[in-house]
């Protein structure tokens, strides 16, 4: 793992739990098995979370690693392991030489298998049970100084008595209080799957780079590389064919048919036909020419000028160098989709965020993601459906972009909500696998104010309505007539129709929000019993002439529409077999009887069919909506 740039400094309680959390895991630290490799780092933005190093200095004598034994004949200092001159990499053959850092509430604790190191005395160390703190600064030459963060004068350094070697803490300072970092080499090549396709990768100061087609250079592979570690197939990079040997040999042959070849410690691309082709394997984590009548040849990248390169080396000049170990990383299938009848656009194959960004999304209900790794880079996905649902992975949530506008994260035959969820009215929704709103939905419309009613299809269940709408659920359809009840809330996919009792009846529109929380969403959930169907997309007649009724603007019947007829989502029309022009809309009984009085602002009368009564223009026996409630006049 690598950071962009140095641990922030954390406070308060937060950063106590953490701290916590930190020294009790560090029990479970598996130490590594050697001899393994370390390589310098020369910032802290090179030091990883719960990392192995080793710690070194130099003096005119050479150069020194701390070890954790103390010295015999300095007790309470650490004795040092001679290194020789000072070096970019080093194999230690014993874990008394490394020590597991990590970072704490006010800087960092360093870790030895018989405890945590801790100042001591004047400038002794001592390794107890529980941390202490240290703080590492960067001097601006790939050295760091080192303090214990209660005797912040007093500088770990080598120094030595009577030509013995040992580690301390001391006040004056000079060149011996620079410390060296080396971090343990985690990365270790694996061999791929006989016929797989892959790219020679290293993980350099440039990022991820792979080998280019002209083996030469190497590219920076960052934009092509998938949450899955995988590369896109659209990458400036070799691309080769592992093909098995024996005895755990491999060709690596490319598309042209060519062969990966080592000719004078150079890469070089042979013949089909070329009798004397490479081969390899991998000894010890690395990749190397596997010819038994020559010493082998570590394949890796040298990144010791500005731009790493593909290089060939001897494991000894590898364990001495800076270079960083070759790996293999798999490339994907070509990129496909195709969208189904309902807009969902799915996708399968290896997108990079440049393909994405590229894919048409005009006309897309939904974006089903969920069969493809992300890519590492952000890519911007803007449709022009508000409405459109973007499936992806639920182990791959990290890597969606911040900007990216209904997510839902599946996981088995069901999503769920990664961000919040706005249904735009008129915009198509569709959702190809039902989802939970964990972060919550809400719909929104612009309704009419002109005492009509307008009728309401909504893809999830509705507790609480909101104020000042009238809702009404269908009670019964006797072929000709079609009778409403009140209706306290609303089942998904169960249509309703409503009406606004808004002071500015006639006038303008209001605003209808209906939110909630942790709902089950689905579209294509069976509907419910009720003659009323539920529409969520932009539906045009066409086959249903005859039996498809739609509410009219006055909202007191539905009228038979003919083919070129449409109706926008989130609405709803009757399909009935009836013969008739229309069919009447009438509400239930009263829920209330008394006299219909003079209203005030707040609360004005309307007929069952929806329109507003002027002031003495009711009639005996007529059935009224007064304060929202039904009333027998």
């Amino acid at each position: 793992m690598r950071r962009t740039g140095p641990f922030p400094q954390r406070s308060g309680w937060l950063s106590a739990c953490l701290f916590m959390l930190s020294t009790c895991t560090l029990q479970a630290q598996e130490w590594p098995e050697v001899p393994a490799r370390f390589v310098r780092v020369t910032s802290l933005s090179g030091v990883t979370r719960a990392g192995f190093y080793a710690i070194g200095a130099s003096d005119p004598d050479g150069h020194y690693l701390m070890r954790q034994t103390p010295a015999v004949n300095y007790e309470g200092k650490q004795t040092v392991a001679a290194a020789g001159e000072q070096r970019d990499a080093y194999t230690l053959s014993t874990s008394d030489n490394f020590w597991l850092i990590e970072p704490a509430v006010t800087g960092w604790t360093i870790k030895g298998e018989k405890g945590y190191l801790a100042p001591e005395g004047n400038n002794n160390f001592a390794l107890n049970s529980r941390p202490d703190a240290w703080q590492f600064a960067e001097n601006g030459d790939g050295t760091f100084t080192l303090t214990a963060t209660g005797s912040p004068n007093q500088r770990v350094s080598v120094t030595d008595r009577s030509g013995t070697h040992y580690f301390g803490r001391f006040s004056y300072t000079d060149s011996r209080t620079k410390i060296y970092l080396y971090r343990l080499e985690t990365e270790q090549a694996q061999l791929p799957a006989d016929r797989t396709c892959v790219a020679l990768c290293a993980a350099t100061g440039d990022g991820l780079t792979a080998v280019t087609p002209d083996l030469a250079t190497m590219d920076n592979a960052d934009r092509f590389r998938l949450a899955n570690d995988t590369l896109t197939p659209d990458g400036n990079f070799a691309q080769w064919i592992v093909k098995y040997e024996d005895d755990g040999r491999f060709r690596l042959v490319g598309q042209d048919g060519s062969q990966l070849g080592a000719i004078d410690r150079r890469l070089a691309l042979l013949s089909t036909s070329d009798d004397a082709a490479t081969l390899w394997r991998i000894t010890d984590g690395l990749i190397a020419t596997a010819d038994t009548t020559s010493p082998p040849l570590v394949l890796c990248a040298d990144n010791s000028n500005e731009k790493a390169v593909p290089a060939l080396c001897t494991p000894d000049e590898f364990q001495e160098s800076s270079f960083a170990t070759m790996l293999f990383r798999a490339i994907g299938p070509e990129p496909q989709f195709h969208t189904d009848t309902q807009g969902t656009a799915v996708l399968t194959g290896a997108w990079s965020a440049t393909a994405l960004e590229a894919l048409p999304l005009d006309g897309l209900t939904a974006l089903d993601l969920s069969h493809i790794s992300l890519p590492h880079t952000a890519a911007t996905l803007s449709p022009e459906n508000p409405n459109t649902l973007i499936y992806i992975r639920h182990d791959e949530t990290g890597f969606a972009p911040a900007g990216w506008e209904n997510v839902i994260a599946m996981e088995g035959g069901t999503g769920t909500a990664t961000t919040s969820i706005l249904l735009t009215d008129r915009a198509p929704f569709h959702t190809p696998y039902p989802f939970i709103a964990a972060q919550g939905i809400t719909y929104r419309r612009e309704a009419f104010t002109d005492g009509g009613w307008e009728t309401l299809s909504l893809p999830f269940d509705v507790s609480e309505l909101p104020s000042g709408f009238i809702f009404e659920k269908v009670e019964n359809f006797d072929g000709h007539a079609i009778a409403f009840t009140p209706a306290t809330e609303i089942a998904a996919n169960s249509p309703v129709i409503f009406t606004c009792t808004a002071e500015n009846v006639g006038t303008g529109n209001a605003t209808l929000s209906i939110p909630a929380t942790n709902a089950y969403v689905d579209t294509q959930e069976k509907p419910s019993a009720s003659p009323l169907r539920v529409n969520y997309i932009n539906f045009t007649v066409d086959s249903l002439v005859g039996s498809c009724y739609l509410l009219n603007e006055s909202g007191t019947a539905f009228v038979m529409a003919d083919a070129s007829s449409a109706l926008t989502p989130f609405r709803a029309y009757l399909s009935a077999g009836h013969s008739g022009a229309s069919v009447r809309v009438q509400h239930s009984p009263a829920t209330a009887i008394r006299p219909a009085t003079k209203t005030d602002r707040e609360n004005r009368i309307y007929g069952v069919d929806g329109r507003r009564r002027a002031e003495g223009r009711t009639g005996r026996g007529e059935i009224l909506i007064y304060d929202g409630k039904k009333v027998f006049r």
